[in-house]
């Protein structure tokens, strides 16, 4: 009778693990709809709520207020809400909890079963001999805590890469959107300068007529026209590219209209940190933190490998019944003998792993500490020249308000006018150019150490 208990009570432990073990699969194929329903962006309403709950390292919550246009820091924080490029990057989040899950699932018990059939000689009061058996692996329970370890550090490293990723597209969005901004103020400024080019084309023309200038001054004056047009040319196409650029960072389709803000403050114009503030902060950098959590989990897997040098011993209890009918209850174990295979293998596999996640720490600290100092230094000539562009500017200023003063009184002519408010605004020009270049190098001293620039006593941007 307990027999007969043991045996159904196994039978129903098997049929319930054949059953957990049905799975079905349905394939699921690459549908258009599909695709463009992912590529679709989500409506303002959602963005506005998302970017108030952003979560995120370095990335602050936002509200967005569209009336008066979209500004640098929303439309990085939108860039991380609505790029699709970055959900590949948080489908690695995903998979690195599944291994997680994986990791911490204990051992499955190994049932065995065996029957013997008396089939010849002398059957005489034999009766059908089985065997039952369960036992587990102890081996995987050894080492479970630091596979569990070390795929959790490996769930950190990998959101912390995701991390890194989102802030390089935040800060490409703000990029583009400076782009934009600046190259906004050139094309009115190439726009004046085409309407004085052509009043000093006419003055020219009258001056020619009068004898007063030769028809070689008349050329050079046609071509400084041709040239004010090609420039105005080129800003409005460099405009056109940089808005498709800034679509595709923020996740957008290319005739979506993005009203951009009139006035911008830039704090890249302002105070930069002090360099050891900003080498301090490379350490909370996203991606070199991923790397220590990566070393972190590396040693986990090594100490994985260490325990597993633990012979791999199996423990079960077994139930049989013999030919001849006697019932025995037993233990077994089985034990392997670690003779060649001991994990020096796995062990020396790990160990050169985290040199080599130790060494890319390393050299990914160096890369950023290089990059930020070249930078800052390169940033500071910026701003000694843009100082020094700003004081010639102010006097041009002043040139080109007091000749006309003297146009009004017939005390100069409009050539002299022109010549000098034509060279104000040659000069206004490259000093956009250069705010622009500082721009740039700011939002790469930014990236590089990981941190926002703060706009809070910035002025807005003239």
């Amino acid at each position: 009778m307990f027999s007969y208990r043991v045996s159904l009570l196994l039978i129903c432990l098997v049929a319930v693990s054949l059953l957990q073990s049905c799975a079905t699969y349905q394939a699921k194929t690459l549908r258009r709809a599909d695709i463009e329903a992912s590529l679709r962006p989500p409506d303002n309403q959602t963005i506005l709520v998302k970017a108030e709950r952003i979560r995120h390292p370095i990335l602050r919550p936002i509200r967005i207020d569209l009336k008066d246009g979209l500004g640098p820091d929303e439309a990085a924080v939108v860039a991380v809400i609505v790029n699709p490029a970055l959900r590949a990057e948080r489908d690695r989040a995903g998979i690195a909890r599944a291994q997680l899950i994986q990791a911490g699932l204990l051992p499955n018990p190994q049932l065995s079963l065996s029957m013997d059939i008396p089939s010849g000689g002398d059957t005489t009061d034999t009766v059908t001999g089985y065997g039952l058996g369960l036992g587990i692996d102890l081996r995987s329970l050894i080492t479970r805590g630091a596979r569990r370890k070390a795929a959790e550090k490996e769930l950190s490293s990998v959101n912390l890469e995701v991390a890194w990723k989102e802030w390089q597209v935040a800060e490409a969005a703000k990029m583009h959107l400076y782009h934009i901004y600046y190259l906004n103020r050139l094309r009115d400024l190439a726009k004046r300068a085409l309407s004085l080019a052509d009043e000093n084309l006419n003055a020219m023309k009258e001056a020619v007529l009068a004898g007063e200038r030769i028809s070689a001054d008349l050329s050079d004056m046609e071509v400084r026209v041709k040239d004010a047009v090609t420039t105005l040319t080129d800003i409005e196409m460099k405009t056109k590219k940089e808005t498709l650029l800034l679509k595709r960072a923020m996740g957008f389709p290319p005739d979506r209209v993005i009203p951009l803000q009139k006035k911008i403050k830039n704090p890249f114009l302002c105070r930069t940190p002090e360099p050891e503030e900003l080498l301090n902060s490379l350490y909370s950098r996203p991606d070199i933190l991923a790397l220590r959590e990566a070393y972190s989990a590396e040693d986990a897997r090594l100490r994985e490998a260490i325990l597993s040098r633990f012979p791999d011993i199996g423990i079960g209890i077994g139930y049989s019944r013999g030919t001849d009918g006697l019932i025995t209850i037993g233990l077994s174990i089985s034990i392997e003998l670690p003779l060649f295979d001991h994990a020096q293998g796995r062990v020396a596999l790990r160990k050169a792993t985290m040199k080599e996640v130790f060494d890319r720490y390393v050299a990914r600290v160096f890369e950023a500490r290089s990059e930020v100092m070249e930078l800052i230094s390169d940033m500071g000539f910026i701003k000694r020249k843009l100082h020094t562009l700003r004081n010639l500017i102010n006097y041009l200023k002043g040139q080109c308000q007091t000749y006309g003063e003297l146009l009004k009184v017939g005390m100069t002519d409009k050539l002299h006018y022109y010549d000098v408010c034509s060279r104000l605004i040659s000069e206004e020009i490259k000093e956009i150019k250069l705010k622009e270049l500082l721009t740039d190098m700011g939002i790469g001293i930014e990236t590089a150490s990981g941190r926002y620039f703060q706009t809070e006593g910035c002025t807005f941007d003239k």
